[in-house]
């Protein structure tokens, strides 16, 4: 949490953007029907892109009210910026290629053809274990966000009688 004004300050405008776009996306193609966690975190992502896109734009603005021009110049943010899109760019791609893929997995619908063409069914199926894992989705971050949470829990009694397991059963009612 930001512990002064410059902080909430700096907090607003680096997820406003984001926040902007999705309220105004949402007024327009109806809710998602999402949690409060999952509208934040697209607020944060969709704020990077917005960032990362006008870089130049806000270091003009932020070299004209802050000291920052002596110890970080044009030179060296143009280098940084393509930096900043390829760290972004690359795995938005790949995350939106291997979703597509698993998504469509079962159907190997058209959606996916160019690169279908290029991978066999079982090469597919190696490139999805490979990227996302054995079971990909739901993991326990799905669950962590998720609107109701889901606690399992396991008793095991090893002593006489059923006192213990009473005992857990009180306490969690």
């Amino acid at each position: 949490m930001p512990g002064s004004v410059v902080g909430v300050a700096f907090l607003l405008l680096a997820i406003l953007p984001g926040a902007a776009f999705t309220w105004a996306l949402e007024r327009q193609a109806g809710s998602y029907g999402v949690s409060f966690a999952d509208r934040t975190l697209r607020f944060v992502g969709v704020s990077l892109v917005f960032h990362v896109t006008a870089l130049p734009l806000e270091y003009l603005v932020a070299s004209a009210l802050l000291p920052v021009g002596a110890t970080f110049g044009w030179a060296e943010m143009f280098v940084v910026w393509p930096s900043l899109i390829v760290l972004f760019a690359v795995p938005y791609a790949l995350g939106t290629v291997l979703g597509g893929l698993y998504r469509s997995r079962t159907s190997r619908d058209e959606h996916w053809r160019w690169i279908r063409k290029r991978l066999s069914p079982a090469g597919e199926e190696r490139l999805l274990r490979m990227a996302l894992g054995h079971d990909p989705a739901p993991r326990a971050w799905d669950h962590l966000f998720a609107d109701r949470s889901v606690v399992s829990t396991k008793v095991v009694c090893d002593g006489p009688g059923d006192q213990r397991a009473e005992d857990v059963k009180a306490a969690t009612a």
